[in-house]
């Protein structure tokens, strides 16, 4: 997954080349012309990639109209790039229009992910895939085990993870399960325990036995106090998503606001 967001920044990246502005200026003109050279160039599909940005600014609108992500310089450039890649696809060339940003937002929306903000991501894409969730075991000196639930899968070798003896965690998140000779997974990412615990099931803490039960079949090894805080986070962060959904705007400094700047460094700091 995170190898995905980091291919489609750099296909923004080379198709949103510098502007005509010297110095500081920023400006920057969407070219469907050089994204298509550079998707070329990297054997991947164009028409696939502009689906994805489409898809993508769409979701962008929604969450700034719910209130999870506020209107400024970074997201009125990409909506602002949405109607010119349409543009873009009909006519086949380079139109000038473009749009001004800060240095520090154009690196952010185009640069790969930096390890605190690829954890986060990795967070929400548990919350999203969830249950598809693989334990994987690490003998020694060979290639880990996996297990869904009580089923023995393997990673595919279209996988990232194919053959990875290093995984960084105990818990890995897959999009895919198939069976061919035998059962595979493919597009997966490691997963924390604090994403299992904030993003999972229901959650039974084992006060006696130093444990935390997920749904019955994903068992974290933590101390009761650290279930019951996880567990009276996941109540916060539910009552926060309950205010956006119903256009009740959280900002940054109410609780609401600070339930999630605190579950982001949580996140990003694991």
């Amino acid at each position: 997954f995170i190898t995905i967001c980091n291919v489609y920044n750099l296909f923004r990246k080379a198709s949103m080349p510098i502007g005509n502005g010297v110095g500081g200026d920023t400006s920057r003109s969407f070219s469907s012309v050089q994204g298509r050279r550079w998707a070329e160039k990297n054997y991947l599909n164009f028409a696939a990639l502009m689906e994805i940005t489409d898809s993508r600014n769409q979701f962008l609108d929604l969450l700034i109209q719910i209130g999870f992500v506020k209107r400024n310089s970074s997201t009125a450039m990409l909506l602002d790039s949405r109607s010119r890649n349409n543009q873009n696809n009909h006519h086949e060339q380079n139109r000038n229009t473009s749009t001004t940003t800060d240095k520090n937002n154009k690196i952010l929306l185009h640069s790969p992910l930096s390890e605190k903000t690829a954890k986060v991501v990795s967070a929400l894409i548990c919350a999203g895939q969830y249950p598809k969730v693989a334990h994987v075991t690490k003998p020694i000196g060979g290639v880990p085990n996996l297990s869904y639930k009580k089923e023995r899968v393997h990673f595919h070798s279209s996988s990232i993870n194919h053959k990875n003896n290093k995984l960084e965690s105990d818990w890995v998140v897959f999009h895919e399960k198939f069976a061919t000779s035998k059962t595979y997974i493919s597009t997966t990412s490691p997963v924390s325990p604090y994403s299992l615990l904030l993003f999972g099931g229901s959650v039974e803490v084992k006060h006696v036995d130093r444990k935390v039960n997920i749904d019955d079949w994903i068992y974290l090894n933590a101390s009761g106090k650290t279930g019951a805080l996880f567990r009276t986070l996941r109540d916060g962060v539910q009552r926060v998503l309950k205010e956006m959904t119903n256009d009740m705007i959280v900002d940054e400094n109410s609780l609401g606001g600070r339930v999630v700047n605190g579950v982001v460094e949580l996140l990003a700091y694991e």
